[in-house]
């Protein structure tokens, strides 16, 4: 029993150990081969491509440009690259004339492995690596397209100190060529990679060195193309391989002048002709073609000065502020300091606000927040509640005018007092309207209400005030009234364009006809140019003062008669309230 238990045991043993060593001896050959496909794809990846216009930056290998920039140093080259500059020159070696079969040269790695031991200062194992790698990048790899790629003809020239590197132009071997097809394919593929290294290189050169260039290359790429293809004249190469288009190369490497570019005119003996440039002259006597004109943008004319008026200081005065703030609450909220800013600046008596975008619900909590930031002002709102959050107006009056004031709103008409459009204060001697005009819209969907319905219902309102006492109506009128008050006033899309369409401008002249108003502004400044009061924040166009006056005082002819009422009219375009698109605009009254 024992016997036969040991017998079995040893048997058993003897399985695992066979077993163990062929997983082993698996294992092993495996580690090798995957260690060889290593070795291999570093030795392909050591050998460089051939030239093209992304890799001639990238031509030098690091070790043999130290080697070559400081010769004789002390360099140890790495073991990992010892291995792949000798895979890289045991390497199979395909030959032009062969036929295409690999013959493996192990000449280099013999050598490389014969070479003396190295000194102390490491410069025979620099040498020899140098060497080895010189000869090793001199072999051709064939790439997946099936073309041969010499690797000579890749400039191993260092980097100038301006980190450009300069290519180098290879030695044309085309000569010991076969003129079959093949070799004609090979022959074209040189020639055009060196004409696009050429072409970089001379980029770097200054003009007349860059001409001798060229004209040194045109000869020697004659000649390769002549020796190359003996038999055709025109042969087409592709080009842009991304977007698949073919260019036409000629045995001349001169390019014809475009047609489409120059235009050839027969030119007499005996005229006069301008001077033309090398490219352009010629023995054809063509001249270049006119430049297209392309379209320029509009320019803003010139801000004409506009200096605002004096008068007796003595005098007591009401000065009156008008600004449309694109919503009141991201004013109140994130730009604070711009209204305390406008308040200190123009020092308003009474400041007409339009577009505030509020509801009757939040009155309680701006009112707060105004008295905060600008304390001692009585304010009066007027709500859209056809649409919430939406159009309307306010006002704020100082508290030394408490008494002598009245307030009001709305214009009498049902659509327009619904948005919140018009607030009235009623002084003593005349009555000051803030208005928010109607926009006609991107289409002018809203035109037809605007000048038909908004204007008629405003001017029967301003005929009934102006029968008690002189009438100033102030606000965004939305509307540039003359030429002078558009940047781009002989602009084709302008006419239906909202605020300069030919309806509102007619009806916005009967407005002030019927009533008998004055442009305020245009009465001191009849001819000021670049003077506007909006400018379209998406186009950043007020950086470029491309703007439109859509804010106005309109006053009673009355109120210009001596003593003149009004003392002075101005547009505070200096102030920088980017909160808005809208600037303020100001009115001096004489009380």
């Amino acid at each position: 029993l024992s016997l036969s238990l040991s017998l079995h045991l040893r048997c058993i043993i003897s399985r695992l150990t066979a077993t163990f060593a062929v997983g082993a001896v698996g294992r092993l050959s495996r580690l090798a081969i995957d260690r060889a496909s290593r070795l291999a794809g570093c030795a392909r990846r050591a050998v460089p491509r051939a030239p093209t216009a992304s890799a001639t930056a990238k031509a030098v290998f690091r070790p043999l440009s130290v080697a070559q920039r400081f010769p004789g140093a002390s360099v140890q080259p790495r073991p990992l690259l010892v291995c792949r500059m000798m895979m890289a020159s045991s390497a199979p070696k395909r030959s032009l004339t062969d036929g295409g079969e690999d013959v493996a040269q192990p000449s280099v790695l013999k050598r490389a492995r014969s070479e003396p031991a190295a000194d102390a200062d490491g410069a025979a194992p620099a040498a020899a690596a140098a060497e080895a790698v010189a000869e090793a990048t001199s072999t051709p790899r064939r790439r997946s397209s099936g073309r041969l790629k010499t690797a000579s003809s890749i400039s191993t020239t260092p980097p100038d100190l301006d980190g450009t590197r300069t290519a180098e132009p290879s030695p044309t071997d085309d000569t010991s060529v076969p003129k079959r097809r093949s070799s004609l394919k090979r022959a074209s593929t040189s020639a055009s990679a060196r004409a696009s290294l050429k072409k970089q290189a001379t980029l770097l050169l200054p003009a007349d060195e860059a001409e001798e260039e060229t004209a040194g290359d045109t000869a020697t790429d004659n000649g390769a193309a002549a020796l190359s293809n003996t038999k055709t004249k025109k042969k087409l190469t592709k080009t842009n391989s991304g977007k698949g288009k073919q260019k036409k190369t000629t045995s001349e490497t001169k390019k014809r002048p475009s047609l489409k570019k120059q235009a050839t005119v027969q030119v007499k003996p005996g005229d006069d002709v301008p001077e033309l440039s090398k490219k352009a002259s010629g023995s054809s006597g063509s001249v270049p073609k006119r430049p297209s004109l392309k379209k320029t943008k509009s320019v803003a004319p010139p801000r004409s000065l506009t200096p605002r008026q004096t008068y007796d200081p003595s005098i007591p005065k009401l000065n009156v502020v008008s600004w449309n703030v694109n919503g009141l609450r991201p004013v109140i909220d994130k730009k604070p300091e711009q209204l305390q800013q406008l308040i200190k600046d123009l020092s308003p008596d009474v400041l007409f606000l339009q577009e505030t975008k509020l509801q009757e619900k939040h009155r309680e909590e701006f009112e707060g927040k105004v008295a905060a930031l600008v304390p001692g002002f009585d304010q009066h709102w007027s709500f859209s509640t056809a649409k919430l959050g939406y159009s309307g107006t306010a006002v704020l009056v100082r508290n030394t005018f408490k008494d002598a004031v009245k307030v009001t709103t709305g214009i009498g008409s049902d659509t327009a007092d619904s948005e919140g459009r018009a607030i009235t204060v009623e002084f003593e001697k005349f009555y000051l309207v803030g208005l928010y005009v109607p926009n006609s819209g991107v289409s002018l969907e809203r035109l037809p209400y605007r000048t038909d319905t908004f204007d008629k219902d405003l001017r029967e309102y301003c005929v009934k005030l102006q029968a008690t006492k002189p009438v100033v109506v102030t606000g965004d009128m939305n509307v540039a009234h003359k030429d002078n008050d558009v940047y781009n006033f002989d602009a084709k899309h302008l006419k239906k364009q909202a605020g300069c369409t030919a309806q509102e401008r007619e009806s916005f002249t009967k407005l002030i006809e019927t009533v008998g108003f004055v442009d305020s502004f245009r009465e001191f400044h009849p001819d000021a140019k670049g003077v506007y009061s909006y400018w379209s924040i998406r186009s950043f166009a007020r950086l470029e003062n491309k703007g439109l006056r859509l804010d106005y005082f309109l006053c009673s002819k009355a109120m210009f008669d001596e003593p003149a009422t009004v003392l002075d009219s101005y547009v505070a375009d200096e102030e920088v309230l980017d909160s808005s698109d809208h600037c303020p605009v100001g009115l001096v009254l004489r009380l």
